[in-house]
This record gives structure tokens, sequence and C-alpha cells, in this order.
């Protein structure tokens, strides 16, 4: 995928499932237990509101889980930071369906 799919990916957030590699299975939005984790950050730049899924774990949709402001994370998310060995796959469409993007490496601003 290049940078315009990705840029589509963030528009249809809402509907977007992520699977981390490695072990772990929790997804939250405090600091993690492990070392392996991703932090997907509402704003670029690593900034703003953070979920934070530990390596391993899977979140089939987006559309149902708050944020801190207790707003959907529904098209929020706008940075991506990587910790430890952990990558993460993400989807187009709820479900693990869709288009699906690798992210390996931090990404300071998806648009």
């Amino acid at each position: 995928m290049n940078l315009a799919t990705c840029r589509r990916l963030r528009l249809t957030l809402g509907l977007l499932g992520l699977a981390l590699t490695t072990s772990g299975l929790s997804a939250q939005t405090t600091a993690p237990v492990g070392p392996d984790h991703v932090v997907f950050y509402t704003e670029p730049n690593f900034q703003g509101e953070a979920l934070v899924v530990e390596a391993g774990a899977a979140v089939a949709d987006l559309a149902t889980l708050q944020r801190p402001s207790q707003k959907p994370w529904l098209a929020a998310i706008s940075s991506v930071q990587l910790a430890g060995v952990a990558t993460a796959t993400v989807f187009s469409a709820a479900g693990f369906a869709g288009d699906r993007l690798e992210i390996t490496r931090n990404l300071a601003d998806l648009y």
C-alpha cells in the first residue's frame, strides 16, 4: 500500500480492525504492561489521546472502543508509535476485512 491508501485507511478508521504481532492480550488506554506494544494517537507527532495495544492483541472494530474523552476512536488516529518488536496490521473494514496495511515503523502523521 502507498501513502494515499494509508490516508484512506485513516479516514475509514471507524471501521478499522487491528491485529498486532508477538504476545499479549489486552487493549488499553494506560501504560502498557509489556515492552512490545503499539500506541495509536489522536494527533500527529505522537500527541493527544493514546490507545495502547499490547502485541498479540486484536481489536476487531475501533467503533467499540471509547477514548478517555468519552469520544469514539472512530476516525481518530493520526499517528502510530511502535515499541519493542511489535508491528501492527490495520484493516479498512471491521472484522479484519478490506484493505490491509502492515505498520513496521513509527508513523508521525497519517495525513
